[in-house]
């Protein structure tokens, strides 16, 4: 009889598991919600991975010959040459915005942090949170200084690549430094 209580116990902890993990997302929970948690996971060990120099780096420069395109493009990918975090950054005369994409171990986006400043003193910090499945499943936007600015209610979708490579070798309308 012991062991079908600990099967049985088992199985409910199972079931317990996968009703919290059905759980919808929302304002309430979001911060401890088990595909937040594991994303958040994604995002400390590409930093971990970068500040202990285990990541390599590749960059590019452009000089700047019109509105909001990027400038700079940094890819950095792990010792299995698979992209992890692609950096890109541009602006205009009045605003600038830095994106920061964050992929897991097979190169599908899970995090994007994008913060948005404008010369009138407004930034803006966006976290946008992806499933494995690369469906967009929370984002947070907070207004952290200024009285603010034109920058979407929520960050486009189509402005965070879901291939890094590429997006770091596309062209480029302006001239590359070298």
């Amino acid at each position: 009889m012991k062991p079908l209580a600990v099967i049985s116990g088992g199985m409910l902890l199972m079931s317990l598991s996968l009703t919290i993990q059905a759980e919808p997302i929302t304002a309430n929970n979001w911060f401890n919600h088990p595909d937040i948690v594991t994303i958040r996971g994604i995002f400390n060990s590409i930093q971990n991975a970068k500040q202990a120099g285990q990541l390599n780096k590749k960059s590019r420069i452009f000089e700047y010959c019109q509105p909001h395109a990027d400038g700079e493009r940094h890819l950095y990918s792990n010792s299995q040459g698979i992209a992890q975090l692609y950096t890109f950054a541009g602006g205009s005369d009045d605003s600038v915005v830095q994106t920061d994409l964050y992929y897991d171990i097979k190169s599908r986006l899970r995090f994007a942090f994008v913060r948005a400043s404008a010369v009138n003193n407004t930034t803006y910090e966006y976290r946008i949170y992806f499933s494995s499945r690369g469906k967009k499943i929370w984002e947070e936007r907070k207004q952290l200084s200024g009285e603010g600015y034109t920058f979407p209610e929520h960050w486009p979708l189509n402005q965070l690549p879901q291939k890094p490579v590429k997006a770091f070798n596309a062209e480029h309308p302006c001239l590359e430094q070298s």
